[in-house]
């Protein structure tokens, strides 16, 4: 079970891998939700880390499932740290056009246009202070409309620089090389 496979995880299910008594899980998972980093439904985990099977504007289609994200980063940052091919669809939050983007292996096709607004100020909630203004921009000129307009602070990031902050924020969590397995 695993978000990354569209699956939701109950707190049991987390505490019987882990070995965590089930009051401990939930007096974490509470800390978590207070500052925006999980989403909880009933006893079933629908969102952490940037996942969510919730519909949101950024859509991430992996090849075991079709999920979504909290922001424009994570749809672009955890398939480039794990390495993943993947489909993103979202939209510009200026004008509302669909933006698409390939990844490889985790690696974004070019796309000079594309940008992302990536929030620089301290927050208390992720999904809330970081991830609403976290969003992918079909170009320059309406990021930049956008952002006049928004008093978040934060700065404009190219795909290759979005996928790059992507690895260094979900890296950690990237499965061994099968290189390095067998060295």
């Amino acid at each position: 079970m695993s978000l990354l496979t569209g699956t939701p995880v109950t707190l049991a299910d987390i505490s019987d891998e882990s070995g965590v008594c089930i009051d401990e899980i939930r007096a974490g998972v509470a800390g978590l939700q207070a500052a925006g980093r999980i989403e909880v439904e009933g006893s079933r985990v629908i969102g952490v880390g940037g996942l969510t099977i919730s519909p949101t504007i950024h859509t991430l289609a992996l090849p075991l499932a079709t999920i979504h994200t909290w922001c424009g980063l994570d749809a672009v940052g955890i398939p480039a740290a794990l390495a993943l091919d993947a489909d993103v669809s979202t939209s510009c939050p200026h004008c509302a056009n669909p933006i698409q983007i390939k990844l490889t292996q985790g690696a974004p096709e070019p796309d000079e246009a594309i940008r992302l607004f990536c929030p620089t100020a301290p927050c208390s909630d992720v999904r809330t202070d970081f991830c609403a203004a976290a969003n992918l921009f079909c170009n320059r000129d309406h990021l930049n409309h956008w952002a006049n307009s928004n008093p978040t602070e934060g700065t404009e990031l190219d795909l290759h620089e979005t996928a790059e902050l992507g690895r260094a924020m979900w890296g950690r969590h990237r499965p061994p090389s099968t290189e390095s397995q067998s060295r």
